[in-house]
């Protein structure tokens, strides 16, 4: 954390903040990769939600 405190003292602080931004958040990415892993494994490929496109009009 000091280390990116002294970093946004220096030149070009705004392009190394708008490149971390746009990469998003390690962690997270970190995160998404391991639950599409686990999701793969155990056979979901992928995520549609085009079932819930009637559950409005339903009473």
């Amino acid at each position: 954390m000091t280390l990116r405190r002294v970093g946004d003292r220096l030149p070009f602080a705004d392009r190394r903040s708008d490149a971390r931004a746009r990469h998003g958040d390690a962690w997270q990415r970190a995160g998404v990769a391991l639950a599409t892993r686990l999701a793969a494994r155990s056979g979901v490929s992928g995520t549609p939600y085009d079932h819930h496109d009637t559950s409005v009009s339903q009473p």
